[in-house]
């Protein structure tokens, strides 16, 4: 049965070889119209080149992404600036009443003390 096996598998290598000896070369006549499309495309192709860059702050822009990214830096820029200059009693009622303000920092102990370790229960 391994003879039967090996007489497949030299014939299936000799099948390839003779495959992969009879790759079939383009004409030359076939070469030269490709190439002869390929030169006219090449010459009807436009270059694109970039619009200069002339100022200092249009410099700037173009290097952080442009005109959108600009915009969302400056939002975010007059956004934190509001929310930092805003009194913590205005954003209350955003914050759900989880701000502390003045006399009630003064009444939360941080740290348990001796005595409250102590206590029974």
């Amino acid at each position: 049965m391994t003879d039967q096996k090996d007489l497949q598998e030299t014939e299936l290598e000799a099948l390839f070889s003779a495959a992969a000896d009879a790759t079939p070369l383009p004409s030359s006549s076939l070469l030269a119209r490709v190439t002869a499309d390929a030169e006219t495309e090449i010459a009807h192709v436009p270059v694109a080149r970039p619009a200069p860059v002339t100022g200092i702050f249009e410099r700037i822009v173009s290097l952080i992404g442009g005109w959108p990214t600009a915009a969302g830096l400056a939002s975010a820029t007059i956004a934190g600036i509001w929310i930092g200059y805003a009194v913590p009693e205005t954003l209350d009622g955003l914050a759900g009443g989880t701000w502390l303000t003045g006399s009630e920092l003064d009444m939360v102990g941080f740290t348990a003390s001796f005595d409250s370790l102590l206590g029974e229960g």
